[in-house]
């Protein structure tokens, strides 16, 4: 098999990637058996040189390299780009509630007579969930691991939908809706922080557009695909039995799919090969108390006392909620205005699915872009290099806008606001994919911490606009509310701006980027 896999590169590659392979299969069977690993010479020499500088113990710091034979970015490209696809697709999975709920909140209202802005508490409750959750379960998974986090998380999510299906009152379906938010974050925090433990900075571009391609699908195709299989039967609960049976799928899932946070990956290795890794803490009460302070402060830390991390969250802040600001914008444009029927006024979200695919499409030009600049810089790799496409792109965000705002309304056709709507989701998709890239590229080691202080913010935002949207439309009218928010998005532009003319000034105040934050990573020498 490994021949017929190696016949796909180029002779230079095969001995590499031959390598790779053989490491892998080494860690997911939990051998040091020499008959998997030995044949491979580069292997060998590379254990050899190992036996001469430290015969017995080795320091973790001098392990944690892509350079190490065991990193999963040394893996088989095909069982990378795999994990990352099924990362991708529980991500759809986990948006799948927040963004279709807006399909069943009237059957909702109904079924517990309330009224829109106490049946919105479910909506905005995930949201706020899906913004804290990744303060604790993002700090978690960069020291304990990808895979517990994912498996423990989708098992609460799973088991919490079985509340939202079967409430007795509206007020437990507002608490299950917060606890499947906190516990469906994982899959934000890990997928984003953990496709560096995949990819290397000059190639990870690609693999994180995905993801956000999947974040766009599920907000857009929830709507949509809520709406048809809300079976006859069972109604709005549906929609929980469905995310039910798929949490179990996803469960077996995690379970196959190999852990890949490098410094367990590579931990497991050099035991695996009779080595001690020292910097590994114990399992007692010192390091146990040591674990838990990381994990519940770290991601208010970097919020708070990153000013990089803390100026994205409050541009987030507002970009975010804006996607939710036009999930309600929706109805009363296309559906009261143009008088579509419910479905044709869901379909109008595919426009925002047709400009993610092309952010997508794109993204191999913006890789170059960044391969480029890192060799005019001496082949330092800059994170502000992520933002050079967006200093044009992201003027589409305000022009978008406005052409919404002034064009939702006979005697402009229907389409005029759908391209608006489009021009507004290539600009915000655009900037949250560099802004992710940005904040993996300038804290390896911190990854999903940075991602969960940068998306707090964020989730904020859409708790607060998914009620300021209903306010607003029913206090002004459509053109105006849109207007009032396309006048405070002219700002969106000089932010970006910038993130790219000043962000690496602002990072130089930072005490956790790079190769610095591992001083504060809850190991036995620190």
């Amino acid at each position: 098999m490994a021949s017929k896999i190696a016949s796909l590169f180029s002779p230079s590659e095969t001995a590499s990637k031959d390598q790779h392979e053989n490491v892998a299969e080494d860690l997911e069977l939990g051998t040091a058996s020499s008959q998997s690993d030995g044949i491979h010479e580069t292997n060998s020499e590379y254990d050899e040189k190992k036996r001469e500088e430290s015969p017995e113990v080795i320091d973790i710091s001098n392990l944690i390299s892509s350079d190490h034979p065991a990193h999963p970015q040394n893996w088989h490209w095909a069982k990378r780009w795999s994990i990352v696809f099924m990362f991708c697709l529980m991500q759809i999975y986990v948006i799948w509630t927040s963004n279709g709920f807006g399909s069943i909140e009237y059957s909702v209202m109904a079924q517990f007579n309330v009224s829109a802005q106490v049946a919105t508490l479910c909506l905005s409750m995930n949201i706020l969930g899906s913004g804290l959750g990744p303060m604790f379960l993002g700090p978690l998974s960069d020291i304990g691991g990808r895979k517990p986090v994912y498996f423990c998380s989708i098992f609460v999510y799973t088991v919490f939908n079985i509340s939202c299906a079967l409430p007795r009152n509206i007020v437990q379906m507002i608490i299950s809706h917060f606890i499947i938010g906190v516990a469906g974050s994982t899959a934000l925090t890990n997928v984003a922080g953990g496709i560096p433990d995949l990819f290397p900075e000059d190639t990870a571009g690609v693999p994180m557009s995905l993801f956000v391609w999947a974040c766009a699908g599920g907000a857009i195709g929830a709507p949509m695909a809520t709406g048809v299989d809300i079976n006859a039967k069972y109604g709005w609960r549906w929609l929980y039995y469905i995310n039910i049976i798929v949490g179990g799928f996803f469960l077996i899932v995690i379970l196959i799919i190999p852990e890949t946070l490098p410094i367990k990956v590579i931990t497991r290795y050099e035991n695996a090969k009779g080595r001690i890794v020292e910097g590994i803490p114990k399992n007692n009460l010192k390091e146990v108390l040591k674990k838990c302070k990381f994990v519940t402060t770290m991601g208010f830390r970097m919020m708070l006392t990153e000013p990089i991390i803390l100026s994205m969250g409050l541009y987030n802040f507002y970009a975010y909620g804006i996607s939710y600001f036009f999930l309600t914008a929706i109805w009363p444009v296309f559906y009261d205005t143009y008088k579509m029927s419910e479905m044709g006024a869901s379909c109008t979200y595919l426009s925002g699915f047709v400009a993610s695919t092309l952010l997508f499409l794109y993204q191999p030009i913006q890789d170059w872009i960044f391969r480029r600049d890192k060799a005019k810089n001496n082949g330092v790799a800059r994170p502000e290099a992520r933002f050079t496409s967006a200093l044009f792109i992201t003027l589409l965000f305000p022009a978008g806008m406005f052409l919404f705002a002034f064009t939702c309304h006979p005697p402009f056709p229907w389409m005029s606001p759908i391209v608006g709507n489009s021009m507004v989701t290539v600009a915000n998709g655009h900037n949250w994919m560099c802004i992710l890239n940005y904040l993996t590229d300038s804290y390896p080691l911190l990854s999903g911490s940075a991602v969960a202080a940068f998306t707090l913010p964020s989730f904020i935002g859409a708790t607060v606009f998914a009620h300021v949207s209903q306010i607003m439309f029913n206090n002004m009218s459509v053109k105006w509310a849109v207007a009032t928010m396309a006048f405070i998005s002219i700002s969106i532009p000089f932010i970006i701006y910038t993130f790219y003319f000043f962000g690496q000034r602002i990072r130089a105040l930072s005490s956790l980027t790079g190769n610095k934050a591992l001083k504060y990573l809850p190991l036995e020498n620190n």
